[in-house]
């Protein structure tokens, strides 16, 4: 693994998070039982939400059953699933509980015999070869020993898509079963194979009774990243703009910015340094990124090889490298892979299923922005050198982090309602999908500063049929102003088709409503940036 789960006080933010599994398993004892099912990227710390919950839960009517399922065949599932129930109920108890399972049994059978004695069937039947027989029995073992001990129990499979690899059949539509009938078992699944995850949960796992409700794991907001990094590089001076580029660069996802925050305080140390420059920035993600024994390119080449294991690389690189760019159309990627439509398709629809690749509208966009720069900066790089020179190459890869750093920056320095115009003159007429809709992005004719004294930062776009009107606000919007963007449209002598308020905060209930009621199409931060991301724009960081 390349970073082990994280708990007490290396632990960092998730509060909401934290507070919601907390209140849903002490509905559990009150007789409200709502499963969970946490979906997230790689490494944006799934396990370590659970293992931070579980070291603070305690409740002596539940026992936790926390298994991890990634990589593990059935017989570990198996045993851990029934050694943990044993365990903990005994620990629950204050009896003794020995970590070897036969130990376990002997200290438990007076106490819950029907329990016991239905571990032993299961294991009778896993002995036999009897796989399906085994899962059938261990699904209802939590509710076997609440009618002995009373105790509910949660239950957590960390990677449950893995279930898919025990090659036990219907195995969903079984455990749907049971989940329906168990109510004083509470079920926290987690994914990060969201696309296929999500599938499961819409189908298999879709209940009358026993629903499961999705934490969608995001990255970082701005106020946390700012507080991971002081704390990460306490004592060493960051300026505000090179703190804001590495948390735009990462995406504040946590694990690289632990990574490359944990390269910087070691690059300073070595060079007896007190605050951090471009050149120091760029050093660190040399280190990491471009070196061969660097965590992240040994990470992402892992996440190469165990994605297209077994298959032909030659299929599916091209595609990979094509999207590395800005956002790629079906076309783009089958010029610049060579290849026609309709033979890269089905590698395209594999590379989406496994979330490498993700479909926005007519895009196809990588989403992880880090793998995608080093795709191109660095797979790349190494992969079509003629010159076997490795020091002029990493310099060059130094070269181009300092390049991406004076790219924010000067971007960062422009105004919001420029940087938006300058977005709206990037769009052709493709179709975007945006909060799961998908709209057409015109190739506008004129894009200017709309002229009205009662509107600020309002943005009109000319096309053939009509007009974009958009207002962009930093800060929060009031009703008044939403009242006078719509009164202004409708008695403009333009004919404006669309009109749009772009807010990097979050709008008030009444002002959403509000909007909505009038048909104003709202973008937030996230989506401006999704589209910006798509254009080959730089991101905005909105403090």
């Amino acid at each position: 693994m390349f970073s082990d789960p994280v708990v007490g006080d290396k632990f960092f933010g998730r509060e909401e998070t934290l507070k919601l599994l907390t209140k849903r398993a002490n509905g559990l004892k009150d007789g409200y039982r709502q499963n969970i099912a946490i979906l997230g990227p790689k490494l944006i710390g799934k396990s370590s939400v659970i293992l931070e919950f579980l070291t603070h839960f305690t409740d002596s009517n539940i026992i936790p059953i926390y298994l991890d399922l990634r990589r593990n065949s059935f017989s570990h599932f198996l045993y851990k699933f029934i050694g943990a129930v044993l365990y903990h109920y005994l620990k629950n108890k204050n009896l003794t509980a020995q970590e070897d399972l036969l130990s376990l049994k002997n200290s438990a059978e007076k106490h819950i015999p029907k329990t016991v004695a239905t571990i032993q069937l299961i294991e009778d039947d896993f002995k036999g070869g009897r796989l399906d027989a085994a899962y059938e029995k261990l699904l209802p073992l939590t509710a076997i020993l609440k009618q002995e001990s009373g105790l509910s129990s949660i239950v957590i499979l960390d990677g449950f898509h893995f279930l898919d690899t025990f090659k036990i059949k219907n195995h969903f539509s079984k455990f749907a079963q049971e989940i329906m009938t168990q109510k004083d078992t509470m079920y926290i699944l987690a994914s990060s194979q969201i696309s296929y995850a999500k599938k499961v949960l819409a189908n298999e796992l879709s209940l009358l009774f026993g629903n499961f409700e999705i934490i969608n794991l995001a990255p970082f907001d701005y106020s946390t990243c700012c507080d991971f990094l002081e704390k990460r590089l306490e004592g060493i001076t960051l300026a505000q703009d090179y703190k804001d580029f590495l948390i735009a660069f990462s995406e504040g996802h946590p694990f690289y910015l632990d990574i490359i925050s944990g390269k910087l305080k070691e690059k300073t140390k070595e060079g007896n340094q007190k605050e951090i420059s471009n050149e120091l920035i760029s050093q660190a993600m040399n280190s990491v990124m471009y070196d061969s024994k660097g965590i992240l390119n040994q990470y992402f080449t892992s996440l190469l090889t165990h994605n297209l294991n077994g298959a032909d690389y030659s299929n599916f690189l091209p595609i990979l490298l094509s999207a590395s760019e800005k956002g790629c159309r079906l076309q783009d990627i089958s010029e610049l892979a060579k290849r026609k439509s309709k033979v890269i398709t089905k590698q395209i629809n594999s590379l989406v299923e496994k979330d490498l690749l993700a479909k926005i509208g007519v895009f196809y966009r990588i989403q992880d922005k880090i793998f995608r720069y080093w795709l191109r900066s660095v797979y790349q790089r190494k992969r079509s050198s003629l010159a076997a020179d490795p020091a002029t190459e990493s310099d060059g890869f130094c070269k181009d982090i300092e390049e991406e750093i004076s790219r924010f920056t000067q971007q960062a320095c422009l105004e919001l309602t420029q940087r938006v115009m300058d977005l709206f003159k990037s769009f052709r007429n493709e179709m975007v999908t945006i909060q799961n809709k998908r709209f057409r992005f015109w190739h506008f004719k004129e894009v200017r500063l709309w002229n009205k004294a009662e509107l600020k930062d309002c943005i009109i776009a000319r096309y053939s049929e009509g007009y974009w009107a958009c207002i962009v606000r930093k800060d929060d919007v009031s009703e008044s102003e939403i009242q006078e963007f719509s009164d202004c449209c409708r008695s403009s002598k333009q004919k404006v088709k669309k009109t749009i308020i772009i807010s990097c905060k979050e709008l008030d209930l009444n002002v959403r409503l509000m909007a909505l009621e009038k048909k104003i199409w709202i973008w937030s931060l996230s989506d401006l940036n999704t589209v910006l991301d798509l254009y080959g724009k730089q991101p905005i960081v909105q403090k």
